[in-house]
């Protein structure tokens, strides 16, 4: 219940204050990009959650991060599919 009402906390923030991305060093970037790129092909667009057999077929830990990940990537549809992970989470 409490995971809720810090997504919730978390969803409202992102429709009221902009968020400015910190610049990532060559290196982190070139590692964000290979990971976000790996998680983009994982990403199941129907259920909103990465696809990943480790307790199920969809992973709330990578779904997580990737929500993390997509947030700062703020690129097409990054956001609405942050808030709507978040959401199922």
């Amino acid at each position: 219940m409490h995971f809720r009402s810090v997504a919730s906390s978390a969803i409202g923030l992102l429709a009221i204050a902009p968020i400015l991305a910190a610049q990532l060093s060559p290196a982190a970037q070139s590692l964000f990009d290979f990971s976000m790129g790996i998680n983009d092909v994982r990403w199941d667009d129907s259920y909103k959650f990465i696809w990943y057999n480790d307790n199920g077929p969809w992973s709330t830990r990578f779904t997580a991060w990737y929500t993390a990940g997509l947030l700062y990537r703020n690129e097409g549809n990054d956001v609405e599919n942050a808030k709507a992970a978040l959401k199922n989470m």
